[in-house]
């Protein structure tokens, strides 16, 4: 058996690896787009939303047509610098993956947030359905539209995100807000919402070392690897996630008291 010391094998690129990783910023990078825990990416997303939130909240709050106006002006800003980063010799890639095509995914929620707090939202409806009925012709004839549409490209993606979110995920959320509905009643079991909470730990985990040990030592049977991923991360989040979450709360609250 040969051993060998870390330090001769650590390299500045493992450096920055790990703190693009360690900062959430790796998305901004096209070389560590997926390295560490891969789905980690959309932490990037994110980051850089909530760093500018107050700043879109601001303009929302002087007028809501910036509810519009901020996602295309973020894609376009974006889209200009990716294009003038495309030289040889762009270290690491870097902004040449145009992650602000999802920026309207966020912007969609605040929209519907601020319906459902204004009271602007008529409480009957078909919106659940209708969502699910719209999700599903989407993922059925996707496929079939990706050439025809040129999806890949950056901005029919960009409006391709819009759609999805404000015909297919935004009614669903309404729904389940306004609707006493079969679905509505199944996602209010205690199992669906423990599993709920615990999903986001499940996003983490459902890529990487974790379930490669599963399939390799335990098992391969893939519903059999998604309810173990789901015990681990209910465990995770009972016994990690919560604790620490009600100590930082409870640690910022004393800090403000004082």
């Amino acid at each position: 058996m040969v051993l060998y010391n870390s330090l001769e094998v650590w390299t500045t690129y493992n450096t920055i690896e790990a703190l693009v990783s360690f900062t959430m910023t790796k998305a901004l990078f096209d070389d560590f787009f997926l390295s560490g825990v891969g789905q980690g990416w959309t932490l990037t997303l994110e980051e850089i939303f909530y760093l500018f939130a107050p700043l879109y909240f601001v303009l929302i709050k002087r007028s809501k047509y910036f509810l519009i106006i901020i996602p295309f002006v973020v894609f376009f800003i974006f889209t200009f610098i990716k294009n003038q980063l495309n030289i040889e010799g762009n270290i690491y890639g870097f902004l040449q993956k145009n992650i602000s095509t999802y920026i309207i995914e966020f912007f969609v929620g605040i929209s519907v947030a601020i319906l459902v707090l204004k009271d602007k939202i008529k409480r009957k409806g078909f919106y659940t359905y209708f969502g699910i009925i719209f999700l599903a012709l989407y993922l059925i004839f996707r496929q079939y539209l990706i050439g025809p549409l040129n999806l890949k490209n950056e901005f029919i993606h960009f409006i391709e995100m819009f759609v999805f979110c404000a015909f297919g995920i935004a009614p669903i959320i309404i729904g389940l807000i306004y609707e006493k509905t079969f679905v509505q009643k199944f996602l209010s079991l205690k199992l669906m919402v423990i599993l709920g909470k615990s999903s986001y730990i499940f996003y983490l985990i459902h890529k990487g070392f974790i379930p490669i040990f599963i399939d390799e030592h335990i098992t391969n049977n893939k519903l059999l690897l998604f309810i173990i991923l789901n015990i681990i991360s209910y465990f995770m989040f009972i016994y990690i996630e919560e604790p620490l979450n009600h100590f930082i709360r409870k640690k910022y609250k004393s800090l403000k008291t004082t």
